[in-house]
Order: structure tokens, then sequence, then C-alpha cells
């Protein structure tokens, strides 16, 4: 038990200081908004966004993209332009890189995903807690509102990202929700105390956070597909993997699912070990299965509004 905690202090601590580097960041950017074709407004929309919301939080930022976010975001599109990780719709005809709208390579999305997860632990509290807000659907709501969501969110992805180990989801909900303040997404209540409203750009971001857990949420349901399908006491660990990758190929092609980046192997490793954890094993346990794919797809669901 005592080994960990420290181990889990320290993941922490690491994940505290880890760097984003503006490859990082707008790797986040193009990805976590589904397939979609992103014009040069939505991608300074949402790099805006990404880079409001470290400063709120203080995270460590590389100095190139600390001083001169415009040109950190213009160099990155070149470079990924350049390894053909995306595509200039504007000037396909022409190879050149400096079109208005872009499409990220579908079989290239993996590579971006990499450098999207180098820093993704520090939008996971505002992924979490942008779900939890949009899962209230309410004009106003107060933090306390948001605790047991973002509490069920830290359960099921534990075995991805390193919940704190020092600070209860309240601490974080409540710091996530000064940070959306600074961002202009919530309003505080002129009189209610701990009530905020959210802002009509203010949904946008949400939404624009919340899609960086889309891929493990896809995975986690894709998960509970083979288990659905598959007895308990049946499971070769690496038979099991790849039959959830044969699964997860299937969902993907018939759309079932929407991102190349959700058919992991990791993450379904991951996902396996949490719902045994809680008791999942096998199709044995339809009750416990149905409650988890209601609760996945009532996330993903928030995501694609």
């Amino acid at each position: 038990m005592i080994c960990r905690e420290i181990g889990a202090q320290i993941m922490n601590a690491i994940d505290r200081q880890t760097v984003v580097t503006p490859q990082s960041m707008i790797a986040g950017v193009l990805l976590s908004g589904g397939r979609e074709m992103l014009s040069r407004r939505e991608l300074e929309f949402r790099s805006e966004a990404a880079m409001h919301l470290l400063e709120a939080q203080g995270t460590p930022m590389a100095d190139s993209l600390a001083q001169d976010l415009k040109s950190a975001m213009e160099n990155t599109l070149a470079h990924y332009h350049g390894r053909k990780f995306i595509q200039s719709i504007d000037d396909s005809a022409k190879g050149g890189s400096s079109g208005e709208n872009w499409r990220v390579v579908e079989n290239r999305r993996n590579a971006l995903d990499y450098y999207k997860n180098i820093s993704i632990c520090h939008f996971i509290p505002a992924a979490f807690t942008a779900l939890a807000i949009l899962e209230k659907d309410a004009f106003q709501f107060s933090a306390t509102d948001l605790h047991d969501t973002y509490r069920q969110l830290q359960e099921l992805f534990s075995e991805e990202f390193n919940p704190d180990p020092q600070h209860p989801p309240a601490f974080i909900v409540r710091k996530t929700v000064k940070a959306f303040i600074d961002m202009a997404i919530l309003v505080p209540h002129p009189s209610m105390p701990d009530t905020y409203y959210l802002s009509s750009e203010g949904y946008r971001k949400l939404i624009f956070f919340a899609g960086y857990v889309e891929p493990f949420i896809a995975a986690y349901q894709t998960a509970l597909v083979y288990f659905a399908k598959n007895r308990r006491n049946h499971h070769d660990h690496g038979k099991m993997l790849k039959r959830m990758l044969a699964i997860g190929n299937r969902m993907l092609r018939q759309g079932e699912i929407r991102l190349q980046e959700s058919v992991s192997k990791a993450i379904y490793a991951n996902a396996a070990n949490f719902f045994n954890k809680i008791g999942i094993k096998g199709s044995e346990d339809e009750e416990t299965i149905r409650i988890w794919e209601a609760t996945l797809a009532r996330y993903q669901n928030l995501i694609d509004r």
C-alpha cells in the first residue's frame, strides 16, 4: 500500500512537471474534434482555448509556445504537413501548406495521437469537468453538482490517468471551474454563491476539451462488446486483446466508433483491467455490462452533440 501511494505521488509529480510543446498542444487541437475538416478559424479558436487553459492552470510550457502562440501554431502545422500527418485542403493540388482548411490524414492519426498524449495529463481535469457540466444540461449549476460525475470519470479511467493522490475531486473541480471562469466559459451568478452560468462561446470550448477523452470512451465501449460476447474464464490475455482489436476495427468500419486512435491494444488492456476490478469478467455479468454501456454511451453522446 505504501509503495503504491509513493508511486502515485511520483507519477503525479512527473505529470505536473511535463512541459507542453507546440507539437503536443496542436496535436490535441487537431484530434479533439472528431474527423471533420478544420478551418483556420476553428484551429485558432481551439488553440487559444488550449493556451488559455494552460495559462490559467500555470502549466509549464515550451518557450516557443508561451512567447508566440500564432508562430508556434503555424510552424507546427507546417511541420505536420511536411510529415504528411495533415493535408491542406485548399492547397492539395499545389502541394502547399498555407491553406485555410486542414484535415488529418486518416492513417496518421495514431502518430498525432502519440504527440497529443505526451501532455494529455494537463487537459484531463478540464475534460472531466467539461463532461460533468455538459451532463447537467442546465441553465445554471453549482460546482458541487459536478463532483459525482468527475469522481466517476476519474474512477473509470484510473488505469489511464494518474489521479491526484493529494487532492480529492472536489478540489480539482473547484480549481478547474476557476480556470473556466478566467476563460469566460463560465459566469458566476451575481447573487447565488457557488452557482454558475455557461456562456454561449463556453459551450464550444467544453465540447473541445471533452473531446480529449473520446478515444478512451470508444475503446472502453469496445472492451464491453468483447466481454458481452465471451464467457468468464475463457480469456487468454493475448487472444483477448487481438479479439478486441478485431471488434474495434469492425466498429470503426461500420461507423459505430469514429476515431482510428480508439482502436488501441494499450487502451484495451487498461479497459480490461478496470472492468475486471469492478467484477466484469464475461457475458455472465450482463447487468453490470449494461450499466456501463449506458454510462459510456451517455458520455459519447455529450461529445457528439
